[in-house]
Order: structure tokens, then sequence, then C-alpha cells
């Protein structure tokens, strides 16, 4: 079995018109077409999905088909042809973290288990050819990254191994109950940095400057994030998904598990090409593999020019090369290596428990009135509570407009933040809220229909809403039961 997509092109003669094209487009264009080619079309669809299924005001009120405002959802039915939630839950670590933090099953574990399962036939195949994030430091590497030398560090150093400490102290925060991937996890961190970096000209100069919602101190939090993310890659290229992604880290561990590997056979010159184009690191002094950081992008293989690379079953033996030829001076773990990895693995544990500790610290104390109250989406209280307070519940929901609920970053609170997309899932509760509007067939006020469903049976309370548009009528039954 075997996975040599670079193949096709390495074969082409040098005047071959594709190579040609391609070599302008640059170095790993040539050598891996397939999965640049990809990882353009995902990165396209995440823009699509972000600024134009998530955009709201391509809705228009049709009042003879449709009641007000259930245009909102059905165009939002209309435009998501593909889930716009489709990148965030194939990021396993979003779906652990919220597994652990909530003591509950996350329905999205089961897309996360089914990225996982193809990355034991594609190793870190999220990394290499999916994750949008990837894509855009890429681009940020060609366009800055790559004419900024003076920040260079070198191959080996502490930081190698800080994603797996990163991993271990969002997992332990998550079992504390306090999520922390939404600023750490892949698409999370992607999607924030677009959300406040680039949405709001997007909301300005189409809908209104009034629109933009206030920036607070979680904004900058989170843009600080993003660049934070985009500048490592002056230390060296993909300097994020190298040695800091927990995501990564995740699909590093999923490696272990693996059924196909790059092989290096005993053609190669040792001329080091691999060694220059590897974007993520995974190739030791003596050409051979570190498996567990390898994405399968198979740019090694194009750049090779006896074609000794080849990418095929894990246990596939023929004609290899010797390791450690040349000495790559790997040995043993010796009590340098031993204590380096306790004290990580430690500020791990430490880092987490005290993420921990401090997001609870600073969560609601509902015992005192007087206590600063952070944002909650409808729900989060006892449904007593809940139908006592409908009417300012309305004016709140229907005043935020932007991306139909506007981020509300740290006046969520710390304890448990909702990300960007998970807040944008919410503006759907919006709409069916407000779907509740036409329900009533007596002309009275609308709001009063929270009212009369106190107390009512769920069978009762369902009868009362049977007039809601299709689109938002389970959803907005179910909403109320929580």
């Amino acid at each position: 079995m075997r996975l040599d997509l670079f193949l096709p092109f390495v074969k082409k003669s040098k005047s071959g018109v594709v190579r040609r094209w391609l070599s302008r487009v640059g170095p790993t264009w040539l050598s891996s077409p397939v999965r640049r080619a990809i990882q353009a079309i995902c990165f396209v669809a995440f823009l699509v999905l972000f600024f134009y299924v998530c955009w709201p005001y391509t809705a228009r009120p049709n009042a003879t088909s449709e009641p007000w405002p259930s245009h909102y959802a059905n165009d939002l039915a209309r435009k998501e042809k593909i889930s716009a939630e489709f990148f965030l839950v194939i990021d396993p670590l979003v779906s652990l973290s919220t597994s652990l933090a909530s003591r509950a099953w996350v329905w999205s574990l089961t897309s996360a288990g089914i990225i996982l399962l193809v990355c034991v036939f594609i190793p870190r195949g999220f990394c290499g050819y999916l994750c949008p994030l990837g894509t855009l430091i890429d681009l940020f590497d060609w366009a800055i990254g790559s004419r900024v030398k003076r920040f260079r560090v070198g191959d080996n150093g502490w930081w190698v191994h800080v994603k797996y400490y990163v991993l271990l102290a969002t997992l332990v925060a998550a079992a504390c109950g306090v999520l922390i991937s939404g600023f750490v996890a892949a698409i999370p961190v992607l999607t924030r940095g677009l959300l406040f970096a680039i949405s709001p000209w997007q909301t300005g100069f189409q809908r209104g400057w009034h629109l933009v919602p206030p920036v607070n101190a979680g904004h900058f939090v989170s843009l600080a994030l993003f660049a934070a993310v985009l500048g490592l890659g002056l230390l060296k290229p993909r300097f994020w998904c190298r040695y800091v992604c927990p995501s990564g880290a995740v699909f590093s561990l999923g490696n272990l598990f693996r059924v196909t590997e790059r092989k290096v056979e005993n053609t190669c010159i040792n001329c080091n090409k691999c060694v220059e184009i590897c974007p993520f690191d995974a190739i030791k002094p003596d050409f051979l593999t570190r498996t567990t950081d390898c994405t399968l992008c198979q740019s090694c293989g194009g750049v090779c020019p006896t074609q000794a690379i080849k990418f095929v079953e894990r246990w596939n033996l023929v004609q290899l090369k010797l390791p450690n030829d040349p000495p790559t001076g790997d040995g043993p773990l010796g009590r340098r290596g031993f204590l380096a990895a306790g004290i990580g693995l430690a500020s791990g544990v430490l880092g987490g428990l005290g993420l921990a500790v401090v997001g609870k610290a600073s969560g609601a104390n509902l015992d005192d009135p007087n206590a600063w109250r952070p944002v909650r989406p409808p729900g989060s209280v006892p449904e007593e509570k809940t139908l006592a307070d409908v009417h300012p519940l309305r004016r709140v929901f229907q005043g935020l407009s932007e991306r139909r609920a506007a981020p509300v970053a740290f006046l969520a609170g710390t304890r448990r933040p909702v990300d960007s997309a998970r807040r944008r899932r919410l503006g759907r509760l919006r709409i069916e809220l407000q779907c509740l509007r036409p329900s009533l067939s007596d002309g009275s006020d609308p709001s009063l229909a929270f009212g009369r469903t106190k107390g009512l049976s769920h069978r009762a309370r369902r009868s009362e809403f049977a007039n809601l548009p299709a689109v938002c009528r389970p959803r907005g039954v179910s909403a109320l039961r929580r």
C-alpha cells in the first residue's frame, strides 16, 4: 500500500507546463501539490462558513410565505449546506475538554473520533491538510516570516515538547470544570482572531458602525493570543504547529497507533533537501522520521532527487536506510532529560490547577445579590428564574444584532468561557425565541406566551407553541424546557 501522491508530478520532465507553473507558485506547491490544493480548499471553505454562512444579514423577510422573523433561521438553513461548526467539531481537543468540563457526553466526540480514526491512516492529517489555522500560518510565514531572520532559533531547545504540557494543562483545567480550550485549541484560536480582528470591519462597512460591540479586556486578550500564534513564525516556520499547538499534540499521540508511515530507502544520498523543506520538523539528522510529528504532507518526497522516500504501511521493511547514519546524537533519556520531562509535566499539572483556581475564584457569586453577574445564555439558570425575567431577557436578545449575539469575551466570566463559534450557536437560540412572536393567534403580546407556559407540563407547553415555523420549533421548545 503506497500513498505517494507526489510521484505523478515528480516523474514529469522539468520542462513540463505543470511543473513550471507550480514552481512559480512556490516550492511546496511543486513538491506536494495535492496537499496544497486540499489546504487551499479547506481554508476557503472556512472563510465562506465564517463570513457568509454565519453572516445573518443576507436574510430578507417574505411577508407572504413566512412569519417575521423566521426568515433569519430559514436563511441560515438555506446557506448551511455544510455545518458552520464543521471545523470546530473535528478539533478533538475542543470535544475532549468540553466533555471533561461538563462531566457529560458531548455529541461532537463522535466527529472527533472519526477524524482521529482517519489519522490512523494519514497520521496528523488534520494538521497537514485540513487545519485552516495552519494554512493561515503558512501564508504569514511566506509573506512576513521568511523576510525576517533576526529572531530565528535552533532546532533543539526546551520548547520542542511544550505542546504536550499545554495539552496536559488544558485537560487538567477541564477536569476541574474550567474550559480554556477556547483560548488555545487551533480552531477556536482562529475563530476568535477573525471574529475580533476582521468581523467588526465587515459589520461596520456593510451594516453600520453602531452595530459593532464595545471592546473590553477579553477582546484584547484574544487578539494578543492570535497575534502571538502568528508571530511565533518569526522564530521558525510553523513554530506554533510544531511545538505549541495542543490540538496537534492530540494528533501526535494518535500517531502512536498509525498504520502508515514515512520510510527512507537505502538509495538516500544524504542531500538534506527533505530536512530543509519539512514544515513540521519531523525528520531526524539521519533523515529518518520522528513519527509523532510527521503529518504525511509528502513535501520531502517531492524534493528527493533519488525518490528514496516512500509512504507505505508501518510494517514495510523493504530496502530501508540504516538508522543513525549519519549519527544523530540521540541516546537514552539521561538525568537531565528525565528532570526536564518531570518539570514539564509538573508545570502542566500545576498550570492547569492554577487556571482552575483562578477561573473558579472569578466566577459568579450567586449568593451575594450585590456581586457582579457574568453574562449567561438562556437556560443557564433555573426555568422559574428564566420565565420570571422573560421581559428583560427578550429585550437583551433583540438588542444583540451583530452576528445574532455579540461577543462578550470576559463578560461571561472566566470559569467556563464560551468560545466564539459556540456563541454563534446562541444566535440561533435568539432567532428561535423571536420566532415565538408569530405563534400567538389571539394577537396578544408575544412575551406573554412565556408567562402562560409557566407551570405547564411539557406536552401542554409544546401545544402552546405548535404554530412555530418548522425550522425553529424543536429547538425553541427545548430551549424553554431547559
